[in-house]
């Protein structure tokens, strides 16, 4: 379920955290990890209409669990690099409830370098590279596929507009893509406010692919490879998807903070129609060296005679 997976992870936050328009600070780590349960039943299909999911003649519901970890590190004044790594356990059952098809194992990897240019209004440009680590193809027709077997190169820009407690962010985005899965264009905007310490966003994501494509023998028009368990969740090579979605968080200090929300499916073609829950924990760390250089200040003498 590579292509969900960047949908379903997106965290409001103070100035300590790096999202969106803003960056993790130089010589400072920033690590999400959490987990995301989701389930879909549903095909869009190329018509845009709803189809259930089958695995051959039976209908089918698929499910997964996925655990994840995404550092980012701010390498250099106005420069963050970071990665998003995953493991990840699916399963195909029945509406019966037999169990179909299975899968585990890791998901594919992604690494990130963001440059922010302006900081008033916020604008930061981001790159990423998609490494194919997850498996792409299966021997059983019981097994189910947990990556896309391909390289993804994106370019995203982030602006940001920030008026006390609320923040309001636009990303606009261009995703190349390898081995048969077509281009397409992105864009999510996210809208989030702070009460004290507690933030609530609301979010939308979406992907346009700019052709109709299939990795065969699936078509446009039915989702049949193998591993896929007949659901536009895997191995998707054209979806085009809406999604939105809130969440709500709670910042424990100034660099601690946890989250949980949901994500909803709206409309879409060659696409999974699903529902997804996340939690999620963030953190900073500092690794800037301490300035031990002594300082020196004035201290006045005792005694000191007021008059001359």
């Amino acid at each position: 379920m590579p292509f969900l997976f960047a949908l379903f992870f997106f965290c409001a936050g103070s100035f300590a955290f790096g999202d969106y328009a803003w960056i993790t600070p130089y010589q400072k780590l920033q690590l999400r990890t959490g987990f995301d349960v989701s389930t879909t039943a549903d095909n869009y299909s190329s018509t845009g209409t709803l189809e259930a999911v089958r695995l051959g003649s039976q209908n089918a519901s698929l499910s997964d669990f996925v655990f994840w970890a995404e550092p980012e590190y701010g390498i250099a004044k106005d420069w963050t690099l970071g990665l998003r790594a995953g493991f990840l356990s699916g399963s195909l059952s029945s509406l019966a409830g037999q169990s179909l098809a299975s899968g585990t194992g890791l998901t594919d990897l992604r690494t990130s370098l963001k440059r922010e240019v302006s900081n008033s209004p916020l604008i930061t440009l981001e790159s990423t590279l998609k490494f194919p680590l997850g498996n792409s193809r299966v021997l059983t027709t019981d097994a189910l596929v947990v990556g896309e077997g391909n390289f993804d190169l994106g370019l995203k820009a982030h602006f940001g507009l920030r008026s006390g407690p609320f923040f309001l962010s636009a990303s606009p985005g261009f995703l190349a893509r390898t081995g048969g899965y077509a281009s397409a264009m992105t864009f999510d905007l996210v809208a989030q406010a702070f009460l004290q310490r507690v933030y609530f966003k609301v979010f939308g994501v979406s992907q346009f692919a700019l052709s109709a494509e299939a990795l065969a023998p699936s078509t446009v028009t039915a989702q049949t490879l193998s591993g896929t368990g007949g659901s536009y969740a895997r191995l998707a090579a054209s979806p085009v998807l809406v999604a939105a979605g809130a969440s709500l968080g709670f910042l424990f200090s100034k660099d601690w903070r946890i989250e949980a929300g949901l994500t909803r499916s709206v409309w879409g073609l060659r696409a999974p129609s699903f529902l997804s829950f996340t939690v999620n924990l963030l953190g900073v760390f500092d690794f800037k060296e301490a300035d031990l250089k002594p300082k020196l200040r004035s201290v006045p003498f005792e005694n000191m005679p007021q008059d001359f």
